[in-house]
């Protein structure tokens, strides 16, 4: 995971002297579609549907992106494949939505309820199944290399309006599953007995554990928008490896992202969800957000200086 969290922080700040080097060169009145350096914080919740649209944990995320990083008019390969590159790193954190709740088959369970003699114990036994419920809390890297199948040359004040296509978008995803019972008796008598299972006894049932996913989205298509009122971008992965758990297996999985800007607020509304074929149970995420642009705090300190 340090790894990771170095390579984010080494590509953000390379983005960041880039940036500063080439807005002192650049005077034209015609721009592609971003050539400037676009740092955002978000900040906000995540909705859980099961809740019924519930604000129910926070949602964070840090972001940066430079279209076209690497533009000139040097070179037919700088010229037409590289200037066409850009480059985006982020640092979030959600929460996936609850999975739907599934039973155990049902078992015999034992509640103490007081010593008969020495060698025997009253209990009041049940017979029950339990529902078990699964929550995902994420902290995540992503870099990836964006490259832009539509860009022109455009007016300053156009909108943007432009397709990506990324074979280079890496993510590392650490997860802590937790998993809570919630007990579904069926019918319950009492018992006394000394030939009972310590590990029958009707406790809570919580299970906690972390793991670190990886993902390749080899195939990855995006979508970006920017108007004069709002933002829309997409990002679709049809097809992914991803190595669960640290595995040394890869599975064959997928993705969408979605999210929208009300310009005015700078209100984000979004979702995700991804999963891996042949499994039933994708993971979910809807969130609400704030946006904060924090490069426009920068251009604000160096006009007091």
């Amino acid at each position: 995971m340090k790894t990771q969290i170095c390579i984010i922080l080494f590509a953000l700040n390379c983005l960041l002297v880039y940036s500063q080097s080439s807005n002192e060169t650049e005077n034209s009145t015609t721009t592609s579609i971003n050539d400037d350096i676009t740092v955002t914080l978000s900040l906000g919740s995540n909705l859980d549907l099961a809740e019924g649209l519930k604000l129910n944990s926070f949602y964070g995320r840090l972001s940066a992106v430079k279209h076209n990083f690497l533009q000139s008019q040097k070179g037919w390969i700088r010229k037409n494949v590289l200037s066409k590159m850009g480059i985006y790193g982020a640092v979030y954190q959600n929460n996936y939505i609850t999975e739907n709740k599934q039973e155990l088959p049902p078992a015999y369970y034992y509640s103490l309820i007081q010593k008969q003699s020495p060698t025997e114990f009253q209990f009041e036994r049940s017979y029950s199944k339990i529902k078990i419920q699964k929550t995902y809390k994420n902290v995540g890297l992503i870099l990836t290399f964006p490259f832009n199948i539509t860009n022109h040359n455009r007016q300053i004040n156009d909108p943007i309006n432009n397709f990506f296509f990324t074979p280079l978008d890496f993510e590392a995803v650490l997860t802590r599953e937790t998993i809570n019972g919630e007990y579904n008796t069926l019918y319950k008598d009492t018992i006394v007995t000394a030939n009972f299972k310590f590990d029958s006894l009707l406790t809570e049932y919580k299970q906690s554990k972390d793991f670190v996913d990886y993902y390749w989205n080899f195939t990855n298509f995006q979508y970006l928008f920017k108007g004069n009122d709002y933002e829309v971008f997409i990002k679709m992965t049809p097809l992914s490896l991803n190595w669960k758990g640290g595995e040394a297996r890869s599975h064959t999985g997928y993705g969408f992202y979605f999210g929208v800007i009300e310009k005015s607020f700078n209100i984000r509304i979004g979702g995700e969800f991804k999963g891996v074929y042949g499994d039933p149970n994708p993971f979910y995420n809807l969130f609400i957000t704030k946006s904060f642009k924090l490069n426009k705090f920068g251009k604000l300190f160096k006009e007091t200086d």
